[in-house]
């Protein structure tokens, strides 16, 4: 090769180490055409310290620059390479005093390249060098700075290269040169990057503190705004000027409340800040934390002792007038109690002094009133008395009253402020504030309502105190007197009550205890409503257990009617409220009433579906074979498609062939069908996979019959009526009465010897049953397991209840029908003769039940006219 030919630099990259070693210098000097890179711009980028060697001893120039301005040293400062960048350094090699040594040095240190920093700065670059417009970053670069005037300090202190810094203070870097474009210092820049320890560092080196840039701004103010907290600490103890003014007179205690960093803003008031430094739009620390209405910066500026100017008292003002949040309520709170007041000319406006009434801001509302403000002033039709009432502000309530305001004034609804004395949530006010209304002049006939808000709310002592004014504990509103009220719980009072009773609050002892208040004052039981409803209706039908316990206590009438003639006891079983039937069965409530349709409380009970209530009723002799117009309770169950409930009343002997008005039976109104083949399920309760299409009304009937034939297999009669429907082979009737005959032969082995015969318990039986005397043997049927017969179980114990029932009357009855015949000549004799109690009980054995009761009735009567 000569020595003007050109190598490619592709050739290069493909050599080996060794053949390089053979090259000639001139055959390695040569640049590419197209990236203009020698072969040492190619080793220098790809770290190849070996081959820089061979080429920097071959003679090759270190200074030659691509298409981009990177020289090697560029570049290799840019990768990090910190052998081959020592290598360039070398002062003997070709082109050294070319190298750009102050960019190389920018460029290491805005990637961080510390160990290329100090072999830079051995190696002769500048520690104050300063990027100026010829020194510019190469266009490639990809950390490139457009501002000029970047030193190496500034650079390292904005990056938070600690170590750098150190380095180039060591190197002699001027700690206090300011950039010329904002006259900032590098203490100003680490502040504002928020390096905590390179501020150290500066500040340790001697770095000014106070050094302001342009518009005044010093690292203080700095590192107030950015929330700095250790860095201002670092800055106060070097004696940092806390009232130093930027050129708007912003002080770093306004900024830092500005920016609400309340842990600086403490920090440079204990450290002597001017609590009452104002900016250029007059603007304090405290009027600036209240117009951003962050109450705690306020809470804390209050503790420095602040003056309150007219600033302040228009954002007081403002803030009582339009503002509504709670935190608003809360900062003029605390203005207050610091002795804010507010400003004379205040007291002309009545809006300012309404307002601050609706808040509950009691200081202002005094010095408002001691200013000569009217206090009569009205807004929205309302005085201010209507308003504190309202909200239960009990201090501004009194002041209101010694400044004058009328106490029956009326509001654009006619309502004086009694009206909202109960409107507050605290409870405990209510009574105060009526009270402080009457020692005043309220009228309590303006606000009628009153006593059944009281009632509604479940205030004994408001209710105390209003009755004890003379308010009418039997007036009517809505229809509903206080008493029907407070067992009702109406719910249109919710209309008149804005406050709703909150769930927590409901206390039914006090409820009780309000009730015994209001009987104890007279209130009138027979009160009723529109319907007829009186006090004990209405408690039964809410299922107030103790109201009607207490009702009854005090005598009110347990068969009082309403318009239908229903009594208590029909509500209470409509409503399957089982603890206040049993209240009113206890007491002697006719189990047996009737409502005009003819409907029982049992019917009642059947037709909501209420099992229990059904059990209880039957237990209290209820008449199971009450009918009605539309027929028995078995009829409403089968209508209702109440399974449970039917087959209590089955099993209790109602009559299944009762019919009601229209001619139908139980099992009409069920529609159930004759073929055998729809009542072939091996549950009649239940439907098969397949048949749950069926209608559940035709289940119930299905099920309706079983129950019946099982009854009437059971007691061994079985009904024509209801036999003829079915085929003698039903595979599950036959079944069901081989099951009767064996648990039959079981429960006579049970009574073997005990002269039982159990025709006398599972048949009606019209004669004495003289097994019910002994007692041993009653408590032997008693003792029965229902596990061990099933099928029987039922049938014997309702069995035995009748039968107890029967003896019961055929007792009393006997007594009776010996003072009937002591009294009356019907042997035509005049004396006759006194027959023997068992004569007489014998005699009464042979009568059906309605005549014993008849018989009963009749005895009673005699007894009542010999007493008169």
């Amino acid at each position: 090769m000569e020595g003007d030919a050109k190598l490619p630099i592709s050739v290069v990259r493909k050599t080996s180490l060794k053949s390089a070693e053979l090259l000639g210098d001139k055959n390695l000097t040569p640049i590419s055409s197209q990236e203009k890179q020698t072969a040492l711009h190619h080793a220098a980028q790809v770290g190849d310290e070996k081959l820089v060697r061979i080429l920097l001893e071959k003679g090759v120039s270190c200074s030659p620059r691509d298409n981009d301005g990177f020289t090697p040293l560029l570049i290799a400062c840019e990768r990090g390479f910190l052998d081959v960048v020592r290598l360039l350094l070398n002062p003997h090699i070709p082109g050294f005093k070319d190298q750009p040594l102050p960019v190389a040095l920018i460029r290491a240190l805005s990637l961080g390249h510390e160990e290329i920093v100090l072999a830079l700065l051995d190696a002769g670059a500048s520690p104050n060098t300063v990027l100026e417009p010829d020194l510019t970053l190469p266009s490639r670069s990809s950390h490139r700075h457009t501002e000029f005037g970047l030193s190496p300090l500034f650079l390292a202190c904005e990056e938070g290269h600690l170590r750098i810094v150190t380095h180039l203070l060591k190197r002699g870097a001027q700690i206090n040169w300011r950039r010329p474009i904002d006259n900032y210092s590098a203490l100003h820049i680490a502040c504002q990057k928020g390096h905590t320890e390179i501020v150290s560092v500066l500040l340790n080196n001697g770095a000014l503190v106070n050094v302001k840039g342009n518009n005044g701004i010093t690292p203080l103010h700095l590192a107030a705004v950015k929330g700095f907290l250790k860095i201002v600490e670092l800055l106060i103890a070097k004696s940092a000027d806390v009232n130093a003014q930027a050129s708007k007179g912003s002080t770093a205690v306004l900024l830092a409340v500005e920016k609400e960093h309340e842990g600086i803003v403490k920090l440079l008031l204990d450290n002597g800040a001017d609590i009452g430094a104002k900016n250029e739009n007059n603007d304090s620390p405290l009027s600036l934390a209240i117009e951003m209405q962050n109450l705690p910066l306020v809470s804390l500026l209050l503790q420095y002792s602040p003056t309150f100017d007219d600033k302040i008292s228009e954002l007081v003002t403002r803030m009582i007038t339009t503002d509504f949040l709670k935190t608003s309520r809360k900062i003029v709170n605390a203005l207050c109690e610091c002795g804010f007041t507010p400003r004379k000319e205040d007291a002309k406006n009545g809006k300012i002094l309404w307002a601050a009434v609706n808040k509950g801001h009691y200081k202002i509302v005094k010095q408002l009133l001691n200013f000569g403000a009217d206090c009569r002033h009205k807004e929205f039709d309302s005085t201010l008395l209507h308003i504190a009432v309202e909200n239960g502000y009990i201090e501004i309530i009194k002041l209101l009253l010694n400044f004058g305001c009328v106490v029956n004034a009326e509001d654009g609804l006619g309502n004086t402020p009694v009206f909202y004395s109960m409107r507050c949530r605290d409870k405990n006010n209510w009574p105060i504030i009526i009270q402080l209304l009457l020692d005043k002049g309220a009228n309590l006939k303006k606000a009628p309502i009153l006593l059944h808000e009281a009632v509604f709310k479940e205030s004994l002592k408001t209710c105390e105190l209003l009755v004890e004014n003379g308010a009418d504990i039997n007036a009517i509103v809505e229809g509903y007197s206080p008493l029907q009220l407070i067992v009702s719980d109406c719910d249109r009072f919710f209309y008149f009550f804005r406050k709703q009773r909150d769930p927590k609050d409901i206390d039914d002892s006090e409820k009780i205890q309000i009730l015994n208040f209001l009987v104890g004052k007279g209130a009138d039981f027979n009160v009723t409503t529109n319907r007829g409803l009186a006090v004990l209706h209405l408690a039964a039908l809410k299922g107030c257990h103790e109201a009607v316990e207490t009702l009854l206590n005090h005598g009110d009438n347990v068969n009082s009617c309403t318009n239908d003639n229903s009594v208590p006891l029909h509500f209470a079983a409509e409503k399957g409220h089982v603890s206040v039937l049993e209240a009113l069965l206890r007491k002697k409530a006719d189990v047996n009433a009737r409502r005009d349709n003819g409907d029982t409380p049992l019917h009642c009970a059947a037709f909501k579906g209420h099992v229990r209530a059904v059990e209880i009723l039957l237990e209290f002799n209820a008449d199971v074979n009450a009918v009605a117009l539309g027929g028995t309770a078995l009829h409403y169950a089968v209508l209702k498609n109440w399974n449970e409930v039917a087959t209590v009343l089955l099993n209790n002997g109602i009559d299944v062939n009762i019919s009601n008005r229209d001619g139908r039976t139980a099992f009409d109104l069920a529609d159930i069908p004759c073929s055998p083949s729809s009542l072939g399920i091996e549950n009649p309760m239940l439907p098969r996979k397949s048949d749950c299409h069926v209608d559940r009304n035709l289940m119930i009937g299905q099920a309706l019959v079983r129950q019946v034939i099982k009854l009437t297999v059971a007691k061994l009669n079985m009904c024509d009526k209801i036999y003829q429907k079915f085929p003698v082979d039903s595979g599950w009737l036959l079944q069901f009465k081989s099951d009767c005959e064996e648990e039959l032969r079981k429960m006579k082995l049970e009574f073997i010897g005990r002269n039982l015969n159990l025709h006398d318990i599972l048949m009606t039986n019209q004669r004495n049953p003289q097994f019910v005397k002994n007692e041993l043997l009653v408590q032997s049927i008693e003792a029965l397991s229902q596990e061990k017969f099933p099928i029987y179980y039922h049938l014997i114990m309702n069995g035995l209840k009748k039968n107890r029932m029967r003896a019961a009357l055929v007792s009393q009855a006997g007594i009776y029908l010996g003072m009937i015949l002591k009294t009356s000549n019907v042997f035509c004799i005049r004396k006759s003769p006194a027959l023997p109690a068992e004569l007489l009980v014998e005699i009464a054995s042979h009568l059906s039940d309605k005549d014993l009761k008849c018989l009963i009735a009749c005895g009673e009567e005699m007894k009542k006219q010999f007493r008169k």
